[in-house]
């Protein structure tokens, strides 16, 4: 019963580490994102760093030296 219970245990530090590597994304400082949720803007971030998301949203990143508007 011990076995399985590391066992279990290391499945579930794994998953918890996942989930926290996926919330989080980084901004150069020549680029924006766009965080999209399910295909629908959510957020436009266009300040360089560190920025957070939720784990089922994504973050699509555009130049910002090429875009004028």
């Amino acid at each position: 019963m011990s076995r399985a219970f590391g066992f279990a245990t290391a499945l579930a530090v794994i998953f918890a580490i996942a989930v926290a590597f996926s919330c989080f994304f980084t901004v150069n400082q020549t680029e924006q994102a766009l965080v999209l949720q399910f295909g629908a803007p959510v957020a436009v971030v266009r300040e360089p760093g560190l920025h957070t998301k939720l784990p089922w949203q994504g973050v699509n990143y555009f130049d910002r030296r090429l875009l004028k508007l």
